[in-house]
Order: structure tokens, then sequence, then C-alpha cells
């Protein structure tokens, strides 16, 4: 009997005891797996995306800071700074006569402002290449995490598609048995 015909059985009454039984089931069996696919759609669909662009943006920007610091960008205004300062020693000790020595202490100076900025830069640019490492990282995490999910969600329709299945193959083979069709 096609589902239509038992459906307007049930809606209009015109089915009877005997003939209800079955199309009630069927029904009811028809509505459960309308839901369950409208519950499946709903619940693909809060499934995130792969990579979360806040922290695209975080890894993006660490990686920035980072190249500034590599290449000396980073440090343009100290580095401007200590040159003033060095140019203006230097006019003063000419100004005030401090001489020879006085121009190989500005210099002295001047040098190991230069490798103190180089050598904070280095560090700080270590500290954020290991920052930069730790996003992809939490990055490819995440990936792995969401596809996992997925990947176990697909595993379980599977595993219970093929257990209805099989279900259904034998209430199919046991209704072709004539012993079993009398019982009923």
């Amino acid at each position: 009997m096609a589902l239509s015909v038992v459906l307007t059985k049930l809606l209009t009454g015109a089915a009877t005891a005997a003939s209800s039984a079955p199309g009630a089931t069927i029904a009811l069996g028809a509505g459960q797996a309308l839901a369950g696919a409208i519950k499946q759609r709903k619940a693909d669909a809060m499934i995130p995306a792969l990579e979360d662009p806040e922290q695209r943006a975080m890894r993006n920007l660490i990686g920035r800071k980072r190249r500034a610091y590599d290449t000396g960008t980073a440090n343009n205004a100290e580095r401007t700074g200590l040159r003033q300062l060095y140019k203006s020693g230097i006019s003063n000790a000419f100004k005030y006569g401090a001489g020879a020595r006085g121009l190989n202490e500005m210099n002295k100076m001047y040098m190991q402002g230069l490798f103190g900025l180089n050598e904070s830069g280095k560090q700080t640019s270590n500290q954020l290449l290991q920052q930069e490492s730790q996003a992809v990282d939490n990055i490819a995490q995440r990936k792995l995490d969401i596809l996992m999910t997925k990947y176990d969600t697909e595993q379980a329709r599977a595993a219970q598609l093929k257990t209805d299945g099989n279900k259904n193959l034998m209430v199919g083979v046991a209704s072709l048995n004539p012993k079993t069709n009398k019982a009923q």
C-alpha cells in the first residue's frame, strides 16, 4: 500500500483496525526519518569552519612583527634617537674641546647602543617566531580536530545505516519464508 494512500486513510478515518496498524507504523517511521534528516542537516551546519579567522589574523600579525625585527625596521625610532644623540654628542665634544678621547667615548657609546638594539631585536624576533609557530600549530590542531569530528560522525552514520540495512534485510528475508508469514 502506498504511503499516500495509508496517510489518506489514516487522516480520513477510513482505515480499519487491521489496516491502520501497519499504516501507522509506516507513517511514524516516515516522520521519524524526516525529523532525523532535518536534525542531521542542522547539526552539519553547526560544524565550524576549518580555520578561525581570528587565529589566522593573530598569526599574520605576529609574523609581520617578527619580520620587522628581522629586517631591522622595528627599531627605527630607537635607532634614529640614538643617531641624534650621537650627533649632538659629537658636536658638543668639538664645542667644549673634548678632543679625540671624547670622540672615542661617543663612538663606543653609540656602538654599544646599536649592539644592544640589535641583540634586543634578535631576542624579540626569536620570541615572536616561537609565538608564530605556536599559532600555526593551533590552527593545524583545530583543522585536525574538526576533520576528525566529521570523520567520526560519518563513521557513526555509516554504521547505523549498515545496521538498519541488515535489520531490513532480515525482516525481508523472514517475510519470504512461508512458515513465518502463516504465523503472522
